[in-house]
């Protein structure tokens, strides 16, 4: 069967590595360097499928073991990359009619709005806000960062406007994240 929006798995010029002929790539994907969209994308992808009841999903721990997703009809291929450390992508056998047809209808709605889940996305990207707020900026750093991108505090119930950029220097995201007109530019 044909479809619209994902396709068969070819062998790529220059590829080492298991080979997945009887096998279909969901259209999604993640690598070691890819942004709150795309993990998201691929894990609404993953739960998508798992809902499934006909579907087993397995992560091989050697991938050129093939023995590992003998009959089952979905895994996650992970792959090792010279330019950006590894690859993953969901494989579904094209004997798992139901999830080929899901992950085809979800890429086909993917064209015209690039979000699977719009709330699973907003925590990956809070997540990598946290992150860096926390672990990228010093306290000087962030004082500079509030300084340049905050131009009036509106406290909590209970809080003072010194307390809350107190913490926000400090680290605290949720103070800083709300103190913020935009918190995703942090990461943008």
């Amino acid at each position: 069967m044909a479809y619209e929006n994902i396709s068969k798995w070819t062998r790529p010029q220059h590829y080492m590595g298991a080979t997945w002929e009887n096998w279909y790539s969901s259209g999604v994907g993640q690598s070691r360097d890819s942004d709150a969209l795309e993990r998201a994308n691929f894990a609404a992808m993953l739960k998508a499928l798992k809902r499934l009841p006909e579907v087993e999903v397995m992560v091989p721990s050697n991938r050129y073991d093939d023995s590992m997703i003998e009959g089952t009809g979905l895994t996650v291929v992970r792959e090792s990359h010279w330019a950006c450390g590894w690859v993953e992508w969901i494989a579904i056998h094209e004997s798992n009619v139901a999830a080929l047809e899901l992950a085809d209808k979800i890429i086909g709605k993917l064209a015209d709005y690039p979000v699977i889940d719009e709330d699973l996305w907003s925590e990956y990207e809070v997540e990598d806000c946290r992150q860096t707020w926390e672990n990228c900026y010093s306290e000087s750093e962030r004082a500079d960062y509030l300084r340049k991108h905050v131009s009036k505090v509106y406290p909590f119930p209970g809080e003072t406007a010194y307390r809350m950029l107190r913490r926000a220097v400090k680290g605290d995201w949720s103070y800083a994240a709300n103190l913020l007109p935009c918190p995703s530019d942090l990461i943008a």
